[in-house]
């Protein structure tokens, strides 16, 4: 049986402590996912605990990584870019297929310092190929109670959004 709770002190933005709650849940004070909460933590230089909680994370992602045939880092990356996304729309906590590949184009620029040939060696190793595959994860994702689904998503919202020869040029994703 994979760990289901978080076993450490965890502060929410709320200011709540996590400790013993399901990862897969919200804060029981102000309702936020408790995954964006973990995503949102520091670096593990300047917040010792994120690493801790993304070993949790990473044994309760694995089944899902191994049953879409890709890396766990590709699950990990996909979450950071919605939490970036959203961070980025601001208004609201929905974000539609479209905002979310344009977001992780985004997200993987800054990550990788600019440089799109190195991001999409990057999302090739991870077998993030196109935007039907990011669909596909984050459907995944949802199914496993990772992510919260939005009224009216539908995995065919994905299709044809972007592939790697497309992600990264400046009329793609907008």
């Amino acid at each position: 049986m994979f760990p289901r709770q978080l076993k450490l002190d965890v502060p929410c933005s709320c200011g709540y402590n996590l400790r013993g709650i399901c990862v897969t849940g919200v804060c029981p004070e102000c309702a936020k996912p408790i995954i964006d909460t973990i995503n949102s933590l520091p670096l593990p230089l300047l917040h010792p605990k994120r690493e801790q909680i993304q070993n949790e994370c990473r044994l309760l992602y694995a089944p899902v990584a191994k049953g879409l045939g890709c890396p766990i880092d590709a699950l990990f990356f996909l979450v950071d870019a919605l939490s970036f996304t959203r961070g980025m729309i601001r208004s609201r906590q929905h974000v539609t297929s479209v905002e979310l590949c344009f977001g992780l184009r985004e997200y993987a620029l800054v990550l990788f310092d600019e440089d799109a040939d190195e991001a999409r060696a990057a999302l090739k190793d991870w077998n993030i190929r196109s935007s039907e595959d990011v669909g596909k994860i984050i459907f995944a994702m949802i199914k496993s109670g990772f992510i919260l689904p939005s009224e009216g998503g539908n995995l065919k919202d994905f299709d044809s959004i972007f592939s790697l020869d497309t992600l990264f040029t400046s009329d793609n994703c907008t």
